[in-house]
């Protein structure tokens, strides 16, 4: 009975569609359509000259809207967009990122609709820890479809945009023979101390550095070169941890952990309290 019924409903609906001009979807999409549009915004910056160690905060919005609006027998309307940010360093590391999306799916007898509209904004503080051109981009991606069997009709809309924005970051030591200036920094238990090279450019130190934090004295003799995983860093990390042991890191913020370390001459670390 049930399955009758259901073929009876079929039915009718179809003999409704061929009646005539007095049907709605007849001769015409009858209602249905769909709409996506992207729209980015200029990436906001609160310093574009930043100096090495300042914060700066990136923000941006991306307004997303995708509708699909079927009308007729046997509908289906689909929706789906797509928001992002992200952020590079001059070394081509992501600093920071972001993403949303939503998806929106209907199928009906007579009719259905999808939504995924997306207002999407994003803010992002950046600590600048290398001289050169940080690049911020932010953009998103829209799609919306619709499909109706009688009468038979289907379309689809997409849009997309990006924008990016590059901020270059200073030095704010002294220069010398106009490179930036390597910078070595002791980490220990108790404390941190950063050390600035005097002259020249090739050797991470050019004075005896003899650091003490009260539990550990940590002394690196005047030219020592440090190689770590064969190559030599402007920014180098030199840790001790609870045990005395030496640990060197680099990297944009010192997230590397080298495997190999080569010095010129050794590093002492002496335990005073």
């Amino acid at each position: 009975m049930k399955k009758l019924w259901i073929a009876f409903a079929i039915a009718m609906a179809a003999l409704m569609v061929f009646a005539g001009p007095a049907m709605a979807w007849g001769g015409s999409c009858g209602g249905s359509d769909a709409n996506a549009e992207v729209e980015c915004s200029e990436i906001d910056v609160t310093d574009d000259t930043p100096c090495v160690g300042t914060t700066i905060t990136f923000s941006g919005t991306v307004d997303i809207k995708a509708e699909a609006h079927a009308r007729g027998l046997g509908s289906m309307a689909s929706a789906s967009s797509t928001a992002y940010y992200i952020i590079r360093d001059p070394e081509g590391n992501i600093v920071d990122q972001g993403v949303s999306d939503i998806s929106d799916c209907d199928i009906g007898l007579f009719s259905a609709n999808a939504y995924a509209n997306l207002p999407y904004v994003w803010i992002a503080d950046v600590y600048i820890a290398l001289v050169g051109d940080y690049i911020a981009e932010h953009g998103g991606s829209a799609e919306a479809s619709y499909f109706t069997l009688l009468p038979f009709r289907t379309d689809c809309e997409c849009d997309s945009c990006s924008v990016a924005r590059t901020v270059t970051a200073h030095s704010n030591a002294p220069l010398s023979t106009g490179r930036t200036r390597p910078i070595l920094t002791i980490l220990t238990s108790a404390d941190r101390e950063l050390y600035f090279t005097s002259d020249g450019w090739g050797d991470p130190t050019t004075d005896v550095i003899v650091y003490n934090d009260g539990i550990w004295q940590v002394e690196i003799a005047d030219g020592t070169v440090i190689l770590l995983d064969g190559e030599w860093h402007k920014k180098t990390w030199v840790e001790v941890d609870d045990q005395g042991n030496v640990i060197c890191r680099y990297g944009s913020d010192g997230h590397i952990i080298a495997g190999e370390i080569a010095l010129s001459s050794p590093i002492t670390v002496t335990k005073v309290g």
